[in-house]
């Protein structure tokens, strides 16, 4: 950490760089393209010598921060924490027992654990480091002349967006209209499930932990045919059906044990090394780069690292497990040989999609071992999933609602006279998205619930990104809608069951070519469809179970 502070105040890197630029000058080609980018990049992202320190201390109070949530006694609780909810909602669901029950089981299972705990015993320990980081970062964004650390993020990260997707005021309007949008299918979602379970309690009177008890049960139901330890081997088998190499997952090394110390708050990918070419040519005329053609011992290997915790139900572990993998394979199959700009947008379509792969029956079939002596058929879990997909309008929900948190929460001024702590202002954008949103109220627990919005780097980081989640579960849907119709074309069968074309689909479409154009252009040129809000929800629909597009 020492070294890259010191290296993004280093001016003899600095003027390094605009020489470089500058004898690009009148040449056209990846190379003198690079020469450019690479300048202004410098430009925005350096710091000066005597903003070195507080560079530097930034990184220093975020290391502790997370390393008092990795830390934080609740954690190692929160396995049995997710275990004692999804148990509550099965009975409910299973008729096992009453509402009231439940909710008494879930009100018991919050007053014991939960990343709401977690997040509050890292703020109590660390929690000033959260205060004194946020001020620290405004400092940095004025001093390159952005008012708020979210402004000053957004014009870097935006670079991979089209123009109309990008910044603070377009990001705001976009997820507040798609909130405005889903608001009231969501109510009339919720209020159509209390009537079909015949509940005798008012829509005002839920909480929000209550949800997963009226939401269909759906594909929780594979639970028992789904052993977590089976999860990673069933996940590299479903790969190698679909065409992907045994040379390429051999590259990916996936965590997905439990030892002393390890995150159990969630899952990541990490690129450690990068494919690359043993060597390639440069066409002198125009300095681009000739892409190598060539036997794989011509090529030095990648390596992947994959952190899993499956510290959640295997269902989730499942789809976890495509999500980093679909991370993994496109950091070992895109052949990128000069960096380029890419949106969070894009960077998430390919993870996404590949969480398709979880909600198809015939591959979950495949991946399922019996349970008292049987398994579900293809038909049941058709049914299954049908219902998961009418509860999809919680998840959307949650989607929109985090990023606008995210992005309300770093979009403020911290060094202003009589500004807000970082703390107080997790509550307070907390409760003014939650209120947007029109979302129940939440349980009064003995350790309030917006401090789980402090137990994950999603929203500490400053990374200022979760909006790429939005604009991925839109552009995620339209491509897995696109590969279905590839599928069908070339075999007849929409199922991604054993389908040894789609390893070249998504190397074709996504990691080869998607990622040079801007998004949201690139998934419209790949799909021929209009990128849009539009694409989730249907206004017309009448009926809420069907507002959103699967």
């Amino acid at each position: 950490v020492g070294e890259y502070t010191q290296l993004m105040s280093d001016e003899s890197w600095t003027q390094s760089l605009y020489k470089w630029r500058d004898l690009a000058e009148g040449l056209t080609g990846e190379l003198p393209d690079y020469a450019r980018e690479m300048a202004l990049e410098r430009e925005f992202d350096a710091i000066s010598p005597e903003l070195q320190p507080v560079f530097s201390k930034v990184f220093e109070l975020q290391n502790q921060y997370e390393m008092a949530i990795n830390t934080a006694p609740s954690a190692s609780g929160l396995t049995e924490f997710s275990a004692a909810v999804r148990a509550a909602q099965n009975d409910f669901k299973s008729g096992k027992i009453d509402f009231l029950t439940a909710t008494k089981k879930i009100d018991e299972a919050y007053e014991n654990g939960g990343s709401h705990k977690v997040g509050y015993e890292a703020a109590k320990k660390r929690g000033e480091n959260l205060n004194e980081n946020a001020r620290l970062r405004t400092i940095l964004a004025k001093s390159k002349n952005h008012p708020t650390w979210a402004s000053y993020q957004l014009e870097s990260s935006g670079q991979g967006y089209t123009e109309q997707y990008r910044g603070p005021k377009n990001q705001r309007e976009f997820l507040t209209k798609l909130i405005e949008a889903l608001c009231p299918i969501r109510r009339k979602f919720i209020e159509m499930r209390i009537k079909e379970l015949g509940l005798s309690v008012a829509y005002e009177d839920l909480r929000e932990e209550y949800l997963g008890l009226l939401t269909p049960r759906g594909i929780s139901r594979v639970q028992d045919y789904l052993p977590k330890e089976t999860i990673t081997s069933g996940w590299q088998n479903t790969l190698i059906a679909s065409g992907f190499e045994d040379s390429t997952l051999s590259q990916i090394v996936v965590d997905d044990g439990i030892r002393e110390g390890k995150s159990r708050t969630g899952a990541y990918m990490s690129g450690m090394l990068s494919p690359s070419p043993k060597k390639f040519m440069i066409d002198a005329a125009n300095l681009s780069i000739l892409e190598p053609q060539g036997p794989a011992e011509d090529w030095r290997q990648g390596l992947v690292y994959i952190l899993q915790s499956y510290s959640g139900s295997s269902m989730s572990g499942l789809e976890t497990a495509f999500h980093e993998g679909g991370h993994a394979l496109e950091h070992l199959l895109k052949k990128k040989f000069i960096p380029a700009d890419e949106s969070y947008g894009y960077v998430e379509v390919p993870s996404m999609t590949m969480e398709r792969f979880a909600a198809d029956p015939e591959v979950l079939l495949s991946l399922l071992t019996p349970f008292e002596g049987q398994l579900p058929s293809v038909e049941d879990l058709e049914s299954w999933i049908e219902e998961q997909n009418e509860s999809n309008i919680a998840d959307v929900m949650h989607m929109a609602t985090s990023a606008l948190y995210d992005l309300n929460l770093w979009d403020y001024d911290y060094e202003q006279n009589g500004a807000k702590t970082y703390l107080e202002r997790v509550v307070e954008v907390y409760s003014e998205v939650n209120k947007l949103a029109g979302q129940m109220p939440h349980l009064e627990s003995n350790t309030p619930i917006h401090y789980r919005q402090v137990a994950t780097t999603h929203f500490i980081s400053g990374n200022v990104r979760n909006i790429g989640y939005t604009y991925a579960e839109i552009a995620s849907r339209m491509m897995s809608e696109f590969i279905s119709d590839k599928l069908e074309e070339q075999t007849g069968r929409r199922s991604w069951y054993n389908q040894p074309g789609l390893a070249g689909i998504f190397t074709e479409y996504f990691f080869e070519v998607g990622w040079k154009t801007k998004f949201p252009e690139n998934i419209e040129a790949i799909t021929g469809k209009k990128f849009s809000p539009e694409y989730l929800t249907k206004p017309e629909s009448q009926d809420c179970a069907d507002a959103l597009t699967i």
